[in-house]
């Protein structure tokens, strides 16, 4: 039975309070609290009620299905769970088919997203008296225009809320130890120069003094790798390390054992990424490994919500991020309410001066903490629990210094702003706007903004923020300039599909063509390289290579595709691609993985892969081998393991084994055998496994006596296709053969006597399925009583399906698809009823 933490029992009260007045209640409880406990204490408390569990992926919920289990032992029987992926792919009737009691929204603000969010509301419509639940530890999609998920799904209808910083107040979650760094000062020390040189000569001096003293404070501070070694609590310990995607990953793996060889030269590394075809492996060897070693699971997108791994000591951020909810599901990896100790988390990317992070944490607890004593309410923490220690204030300083010698002033620029808002009354100004004097006001402003929303480093404290709102500064305003609009498409669909591959012919849902407006800035890139300029001078083609474009060149094409191959094998756990899949951005992924298997074996006119290339495919679980072969070799594998488990391969005809029908399977190849179409490396792989073979030569009249057996057993020969006889004998096809071969003139007249002895059709079942429906229709409608119906009521009298059925009938007769005896009776059908 689930025992519920006492802060998920008062939860679970007011869900069921809601769920009986309002049919609908949200959880907003941080990551780490339990929350999904709630969700199976009422599939527990109500075993006889279906429930269908919609979540982003497979593997979040199969850890949360064996954390209840190893907590409670519930194992629950009445959940069809779904994905959101999966359910934006289901029809009408396969929802109607689902018929839950509740729904379970879990991580619901995952809803947001424009197709997932379709199947949810159709979910939703066709169930309109379902019960449903939410979970979730935010419901602000933070960079969809701040969008509430609370409010779109459930009308605010919030059975209970918990802020992250109540949790560590209350003591439901652990205060972490919190350390600031950086990984590569590289890149910015760079941009910095390149901006040096086109300063004036005061200020150029003055900067390079600055940066000067930042070089020798760089070669003062503490490594990496003294950093780990001083704050890592436990040297044998299992951390998870944040990256941003697979190069990144591979880059942060490769200096894995300079950064921490001090804590332990041979530190056990891992790699997962979301439901990539190695991820249950991969990760089960990294929940199992109790070895006194220090234990590194390196992940993409992996563990930011829903899954927990126990035993973690810590989380590395390697992967810079400007959502907070990223951010807050992050560092939760390392809060549990089932751990005890205080975890660390190490910020190597300065996700610290993110406005919406660790300091707005800080701050939050220090509130919580004066209301709980102002209240006199029970708490475990003090404010000064929460440690945050910065091993590179002194750094991040200077940065900031230099930011402020190279622009003008910020008091400067801000009296210019106030100046403006005076006149005007608001600060909404295009990016290009100049004052009278050609002060670039509205470059400044929107530089503001996009520091407040953690989108370009610089310094922005609190009391900057409350003069800025003095004079009407609105932090959410775009300026209306269609470079402007073109920019914030492009940062939606990097959300969406995590890259800038954009397909030249793509439109966006409201109708941008952002295929076009992204070749139109490569275009531009490209015109300024070709002059002798630094493209990345200007400051919209900056832009753009910070949002992560690619401008061109030879790996252009396969990066795309593996981003696209990526984002496939996350979704579907392998790389069995369609040949003539395109993903839902348009890009054709099927021939593309065809054409790098051509590659991989030297087909001709192909150039061969990369080493590289070969690498990068392999890690997301890419088989070279066709998907007929790859599922052959699975099939023989699980027949190989029931032959050893029951000594023989004598098997029931349906018999399953993990989700395949070996059964059948044998009956496949024992029937290829017999046409001669198995190979002989094939026939002695399945006879050292037990596999026995028919004759070649069984007569028609040994099939015709077990057809004759089904008939005398069953009255009639309506044969299912997939049917296998006893003795192995594929008799739903053999009786399909039938049919074909007297089309054909193939069959003796004795023979075709014999079968009409056993009643045989000689129609397909498909023409008696539509002899059927058709005669069903007319006979509903000569009962009406005026000969017509409409639409609902013909649903009412036959089914919801006869509506479509109509309307497929209407296009085969159009396109001429139907049979002559069909097109017949369904011309008389039309001609009688036109209104169909």
């Amino acid at each position: 039975m689930i025992s519920l933490y006492e802060h998920n029992q008062v939860a679970y009260n007011e869900v069921n309070t809601f769920l009986d007045t309002y049919g609908k209640a949200a959880v907003i409880h941080p990551t780490g609290t339990g929350k999904s406990f709630i969700a199976f204490k009422l599939a527990e408390d109500h075993p006889d009620a279906l429930f269908v569990w919609v979540s982003p992926s497979e593997n979040i919920y199969h850890t949360q299905l064996e954390n209840i289990e190893k907590a409670s032992g519930f194992i629950p029987k009445n959940i069809t769970f779904l994905t959101y992926a999966k359910l934006m792919l289901l029809t009408e009737m396969e929802i109607e088919d689902l018929k839950p009691s509740y729904i379970i929204l879990d991580e619901f603000h995952r809803a947001g997203a424009a197709e997932w969010g379709h199947g949810v509301q159709q979910l939703l419509a066709i169930h309109p008296s379902a019960l449903v639940l939410g979970l979730t530890a935010t419901n602000i999609r933070y960079l969809d225009h701040q969008r509430d998920m609370a409010e779109e799904l459930f009308d605010n209808c919030i059975a209970d809320q918990m802020s992250l910083s109540e949790a560590i107040v209350r003591g439901i979650l652990p205060a972490p130890k919190y350390i600031v760094s950086y990984y590569s000062f590289e890149l910015d020390i760079k941009n910095y120069k390149n901006r040096m040189k086109r300063a004036s000569a005061p200020v150029r001096q003055k900067a390079e003094e600055c940066l000067e003293h930042l070089r020798r404070v760089l070669e003062k501070s503490e490594g990496l790798d003294t950093i780990f070694a001083k704050h890592m609590p436990d040297p044998h310990g299992k951390y998870i390390v944040f990256c941003a995607n697979y190069q990144h990953m591979l880059e942060m793996q490769e200096k894995a054992a300079g950064w921490f060889g001090k804590v332990d030269p041979e530190a056990h590394i891992y790699s997962v990424w979301s439901d990539s075809a190695s991820f249950r492996a991969d990760y089960d060897a990294f929940k199992a490994d109790e070895t006194e070693h220090l234990k590194l699971l390196f992940c993409i997108d992996m563990f930011n919500e829903g899954i927990h791994v126990e035993d973690i000591s810590g989380v590395i951020m390697f992967r810079p991020t400007v959502s907070p909810i990223i951010y807050k599901q992050q560092i939760g990896r390392a809060l549990s309410a089932m751990k005890d100790g205080q975890p660390v988390i190490f910020d190597i990317v300065n996700n610290f001066e993110n406005l919406y992070s660790v300091s707005a944490l800080q701050e939050e607890i220090q509130e919580m903490v004066t209301f709980y004593r102002n209240e006199k309410r029970e708490i475990s923490l003090d404010a000064e629990s929460f440690q945050i220690i910065d091993e590179v204030k002194d750094c991040r300083a200077l940065f900031n210094q230099l930011e402020e010698t190279l622009g003008m002033s910020w008091d400067m620029m801000y009296r210019e702003a106030k100046k403006y808002y005076e006149r005007y009354g608001d600060l909404e100004v295009s990016k290009s706007y100049r004052t009278e004097d050609n002060v670039p006001l509205g470059a400044w402003i929107q530089t503001q903004r996009r520091i407040y929303h953690g989108k370009r480093n610089g310094l922005l404290t609190e009391t900057r923020i409350s003069l800025l709102n003095r004079i009407g500064m609105v932090w959410d305003y775009r300026a209306d300039s269609a470079w402007e609009n073109g920019y914030e498409h492009a940062e939606a669909y990097k959300n969406e599909y995590g890259n800038l591959r954009v397909p030249i012919r793509y439109v966006s849902p409201d109708g941008y063509r952002l295929g076009a407006w992204i070749r139109r800035n490569r275009n531009t890139f490209i015109k300024e390289k070709n002059a002798g300029r630094d493209p990345l001078e200007n400051e919209q083609l900056k832009r753009l290579d910070e949002l992560g474009i690619i401008w061109g060149g030879s790996e252009e094409s396969f990066e795309r595709g593996l981003s696209e191959a990526v984002r496939y094998a996350e979704e579907n756990g392998d790389l069995n691609v369609p040949n003539n899949y395109i993903t839902k951005n348009g890009f054709a992924l099927g021939k593309w993985i065809r054409r790098q298997r051509q590659r991989y074996f030297h087909f001709k006119n192909f150039s061969p892969l990369e080493e590289n290339e070969k690498k990068s495919l392999e890690a997301i679980g890419i088989v070279w081998a066709d998907r007929y072969e790859q599922q052959w070799e699975k099939s023989f594998g699980l027949a190989r393991e029931y032959s050893k488990q029951n000594g023989s391969l004598k098997c029931p005809a349906d018999c399953i084994v993990n989700g395949v029908n070996i059964g059948r399977w044998i009956v496949r190849q024992q029937n290829a055998y017999k046409s001669g179409k198995l190979s002989p490396e094939k026939i002695q792989l399945l006879e050292s496994i037990g596999l026995t073979w028919p004759s070649r030569n069984k007569t028609w009249e040994e099939n015709f006596a077990l057809a004759k057996e089904y008939f005398l057993a069953h009255g009639n020969l309506e044969i299912p296709p997939s049917y296998i006889a006893s003795n192995g004998v594929w008799l739903g096809r053999w009786i399909s053969r039938q049919r074909k071969d007297a089309s054909e003139n193939r069959l003796s007249a004795e023979q075709i006597d014999l079968l009409d002895t056993i009643g045989m059709r000689w129609d397909s079942k498909y023409t008696v399925q539509w002899d059927r429906t058709y005669d069903n229709l007319v006979s509903i409608l000569q009962e009406s009583h005026c000969g017509e119906l409409s639409p609902v009521q013909l649903s009412d009298a036959f089914g919801a399906n006869i509506n479509r059925w109509i309307r497929m009938q209407i296009k085969k007769s159009k396109e001429g698809k139907m049979s002559p005896a069909q097109q017949r009776k369904w011309d008389m059908l039309w001609k009688q009823y036109p209104s169909l």
